[in-house]
């Protein structure tokens, strides 16, 4: 153990998972001060340096160490930790101030928070409760009395059962708003804001953001409140029937228009950062599929926690369902019969005919990438959905093989070889042939020439058109015309002679006033755009980006993704032919030529547009339908006997398209 004074220097230590209570830290501070004087302890922590903490994010700062928002059943908190280290290595530190033995955790199991407990206390160390409570250090060769070891079991238990008493009554409670309608927590959908409400749905008043209000007899409703959003909303509906979800995100993006978390903070392991304000694929399918949009809630549609989870009746205990293979809780989807569904207490945004076609049109065309996993990690696909198989018009999925990667015939794999040949081709040599023949095409003297003159067009065009600053300048020309209307609803207000006339008067002027706040808000959260460059540099800049990718392949540190995006800009796109080729024993099918293309050149022959999902491809086989585009060029059995396709099989979503 190590030799410690017996009056030295004190560190404290507190922890709050809500992270609400921003007025409690600096009392507990005050009170460890207090108590070194009392106990003749150096300490130097004040209220105004853990005030500082909270707002900063900071775990440590001289002799204080803080979790906020950080749940006591983690035994590694960053806090924590530094504070254990520092009290195990500083042989200055005698004493340790924490207010309450759950500040030191809510564990599990109580033998957990009982053991680090000894550790502080048996390497010399001093622990100070508030009440009056000190636990000594423990010697070398000392015991921890009976009652005291029962009393630290009995407060860890309780601490810990404190949690799933609190997880069921929360879950209790969120079952009682959802079957009124109302919210039971998150952030509202794009288009609506939270308002304060009684409980038969009356106003009381709009929200501010992360506002949190507690009025008996009201509670949280989302309202379709936000005009100008909500007519992004209805535009994403009708532009959603025709046009894919990743496709409206970029228009909505060129445009632009500010996604749902643009200007959002977000902390990431610890670190704040602001979001990139981008819509994506996903936020417009969510916003397109939310059942608000017809004025129904949809709740409990997952599950998570560690103590309890959500059900329609009441809490359930965790199995075996809600643990990964490693051990690790994972977030559950629940069978439809458990999600509570109510009417909401707001007005529909569109009808529900429309909403269900938009439904079935995005299930349609996800259909055959459901249940299959996303690409993970960083592997290459630049030439995803861009390569054929003109043998039988299908896509050729990449898969991996031997370490290194190729395209195979889609039809292939998905009719587990009835069908086609065994074509690949190596990823790696397909997209280096492409990016030449991108090189090639555009390098030539007279291209060239050309593409400078329209790279410096667009350049120009970029520069004299920003959309975000045109919206904003519409949103001024806006908050202009509506403080007109206020300062005229105000004089019309203060000329009202009868209870019944101030009376109407003072609600148009209350919502104008709403409507007001709502455009200021957009004025202080809107983000100046980045400055322009010199369409010039502009120009060599996108020159150069061929010449670059070119080099990083050939030194071997390519970078697919900005291959791939490269291809989707120029829409790239290689068309093979296969032929056999024998190789001792073994015949194998290689490319035998092909085409390459970019921009809107059409493909040289037909391409098959029907489902890819192998189910779906087994059944049309069995039914005698055709799966290729040229049913008599290829027929089930024409492939390649005995082939193996089951380790191809595992393909990624980025290979796929379906009409």
């Amino acid at each position: 153990m190590t030799k410690r004074p017996e009056k030295g220097r004190g560190l404290f230590y507190h922890r709050d998972s809500e992270a609400h209570s921003e007025l409690a830290p600096p009392q507990y501070v005050e009170w460890a001060r207090g108590e070194a004087a009392r106990l003749g302890v150096s300490f130097s922590g004040t209220p105004e340096a853990i005030t500082a903490m909270i707002a900063r994010g900071q775990p440590a700062d001289g002799d204080l160490y803080l979790d906020y928002g950080v749940s006591g059943n983690l035994l590694s908190r960053p806090g924590f930790d530094q504070f254990r280290e520092r009290a195990a290595s500083d042989p200055s530190v005698s004493h340790l101030f924490v207010s309450k033995r759950d500040r030191l955790g809510r564990p599990d199991n109580p033998l957990d928070s009982m053991l680090i407990e000894y550790q502080l206390r048996s390497a010399g160390l001093t622990i100070v409760l508030m009440g009056g409570k000190v636990l000594p250090a423990v010697g070398p060769g000392e015991r921890i009395e009976l009652a005291d070891l029962l009393t630290s079991l009995i407060e860890y238990n309780e601490s810990g059962k404190f949690r799933r008493d609190l997880a069921e009554k929360l879950i209790h409670a969120k079952i009682r708003l959802a079957r009124g309608g109302f919210s039971i927590g998150g952030e509202p959908l794009y288009g609506f804001r939270r308002w304060l409400c009684a409980e038969d749905g009356t106003r009381k008043r709009q929200l501010e953001d992360h506002e949190r209000v507690k009025l008996p007899g009201h509670h949280v409703l989302w309202l379709p409140t936000a005009t100008e959003e909500l007519a992004v909303v209805r535009r994403i509906l009708d532009l959603i029937e025709a046009t894919p979800a990743a496709r409206v995100a970029r228009i909505l993006n060129a445009e632009g228009i500010p996604s749902p978390k643009a200007g959002h903070v977000r902390t990431r392991n610890g670190v704040k950062f602001e979001t990139s304000g981008q819509w994506t694929q996903n936020t417009v399918r969510n916003i397109a599929t939310h059942p608000l949009l017809i004025a129904v809630w949809e709740y409990g549609k997952r599950s998570e926690g560690d103590q309890l989870r959500f059900t329609k009746d009441g809490p359930r205990a965790l199995g075996r369902g809600d643990y990964s293979p490693d051990g690790k809780l994972k977030t559950v989807a629940n069978p439809a019969d458990q999600i509570i569904r109510t009417p909401a207490k707001s007005d529909a945004v569109t009808t529900p005919e429309k909403f269900e076609l938009v439904r079935e049109v995005i299930a349609a065309r996800g259909r055959h990438l459901k249940g299959k996993a996303r690409t993970r990690g960083q592997s290459p696909n630049p030439l995803g959905g861009r390569i054929y198989d003109l043998t039988c018009g299908w896509l050729m999925y990449r898969y991996a093989k031997r370490g290194k990667w190729c395209y195979g015939c889609g039809l292939y794999q998905n009719s587990e070889a009835r069908c086609c040949r065994h074509n690949t081709v190596q990823g790696e040599t397909a997209t280096r042939f492409v990016l030449d023949c991108l090189r090639q095409l555009v390098l030539t003297p007279s291209r060239l020439a050309k593409l400078k003159t329209r790279l410096g067009e667009l350049a120009d065009a970029e520069r004299g058109d920003d959309p975000a600053q045109r919206q904003l300048d519409a949103v001024r020309t806006d908050l202009a015309g509506l403080r007109r209307k206020v300062q005229k609803a105000a004089e019309n207000m203060a000329l009202s002679e009868t209870r019944e006339e101030r009376a109407a008067v003072a609600e148009v002027f209350l919502r104008l006033k709403d409507q007001e706040s709502a455009l200021e808000r957009r004025l202080a959260t809107h983000r100046p755009a980045p400055s322009r460059v010199d369409p010039q540099r502009q120009v060599e800049a996108a020159l150069g980006a061929l010449d670059r990718l070119a080099e990083s392949l050939g030194a071997g540190a390519a970078d697919w993704a900005a291959v791939g995006s490269a291809f989707a800009r120029t829409n790239a796109n290689l068309y093979l032919r296969f032929s056999e080729v024998v190789k001792g024993r073994k015949t194998f099918n290689v490319p035998a030529g092909g085409v390459v293309t970019f921009g809107s050149a059409a493909p040289p022959g037909p391409l098959y547009t029907g489902p890819t999902d192998r189910p779906i491809i087994r059944k049309m086989l069995a039914a005698g339908e055709p799966v290729t585009a040229s049913p008599g060029r290829v027929t089930p059995g024409d492939s390649n006997a005995g082939q193996d396709v089951t380790g191809s099989a595992n393909v990624q979503r980025g290979t796929r398209r379906c009409s």
